[in-house]
């Protein structure tokens, strides 16, 4: 990394900030950085660049072993507490009332520390990250009593389909907050009706992996596109997402993409366009999740929690891989 990148200043405009809400009660931090799904060193140093860049949403969970280095960054960094919306998500093999509330004191104390005073120890926003295993309905309760505590200001889910959210509702008469779904054009035929039901009921929609970890950046549509606006593949497909009002959460390495991807978006893809771009993957989907053996589609409303030598079988291969997928 340069240190010319490092020492760039923050680029002007809110929309790298937390924003007044859009739907329900959930702020808008309209991008968030996603950190990287290990802690080592390039991680960190990642996260620097990206906070140095202006980035103020940042996204991790249990399964990405590095909570700790936010609160890192910041020291190191100078950035006070009340400038960050922080995100993090529980694992899924802790979804039960006991485990959420030992999890979620946790968190603060990862991301924080000890030392952290009260007013500065609490989450942003705090995710049940997959709806497969566990107890769903103790899990939400240990949240919402967080939630009135303090220790969580905003509560939600990631990876449910429109089922889960009616059967979440009719079980303890809310809706989450905000639901995080794996969102870009290769999956868009099958997360559009997740997309129509949020939006029509007040969800906050954030989405991970936008750029599909780079498996079709090479889209010779989005190269033209990218030609079109004088700007990157990458820069078009968050476009996309911020048009379909899904807040992207973007994960990445590199100082020179980390940058990139924060310049303020003056250009606007046309409703033909869009639509095109919705229909990269009718015939052939990219499906990130399942590198993590999950399926929304398929997944239960909690269930049986595995032995968890089996997800760790999984996070081995994730580390193995996830080097050479980030870009």
């Amino acid at each position: 990394m340069t240190s010319s990148l490092i020492n760039k200043p923050q680029f002007p405009g809110a929309w790298l900030q937390p924003q007044k809400p859009a739907y329900g009660t959930f702020p808008y931090p309209f991008k968030g950085l996603g950190s990287e799904q290990d802690d080592s060193a390039s991680s960190l140093s990642a996260l620097k660049v990206a906070l140095r860049l202006g980035y103020r949403h940042i996204d991790t969970a249990f399964t990405y072993s590095n909570q700790h280095q936010i609160g890192t960054a910041c020291k190191e960094l100078g950035i006070e507490r009340e400038e960050l919306f922080v995100t993090s998500k529980l694992h899924p093999y802790n979804n039960s009332y006991r485990e959420a509330w030992k999890k979620i004191r946790e968190a603060n104390l990862l991301i924080w520390g000890k030392d952290a005073s009260p007013g500065d120890n609490y989450l942003d926003s705090f995710l049940i990250h997959y709806p497969g295993f566990g107890d769903l309905i103790g899990t939400w309760g240990a949240f919402q009593e967080a939630k009135i505590k303090g220790l969580v200001r905003h509560i939600g889910v990631s990876n449910y389909e429109p089922w889960h959210l009616e059967k979440m509702k009719a079980k303890t008469g809310d809706y989450p907050e905000v639901n995080q779904i794996e969102f870009h054009p290769w999956i868009y035929d099958e997360q559009v009706q997740v997309l129509d039901f949020c939006q029509s009921r007040g969800i906050a929609l954030e989405g991970y992996s936008p750029l599909a970890q780079g498996k079709r950046i090479k889209d010779p549509f989005i190269d033209k596109l990218a030609f079109k606006y004088q700007t990157t593949p990458s820069r078009i497909l968050i476009r996309w997402c911020m048009q379909h009002k899904v807040l992207p959460i973007v994960g990445s390495r590199n100082p020179i993409h980390i940058s990139s991807n924060a310049e303020p978006y003056t250009f606007k893809l046309s409703t033909q366009e869009i639509e095109t771009i919705d229909g990269l993957g009718a015939s052939d989907p990219v499906r990130i999740a399942e590198q993590w053996q999950w399926n929304s589609k398929k997944a239960p409303f909690g269930g049986p929690i595995p032995h968890p030598s089996s997800f760790q079988r999984v996070r081995t291969f994730i580390s193995k891989t996830v080097k050479n997928v980030f870009f």
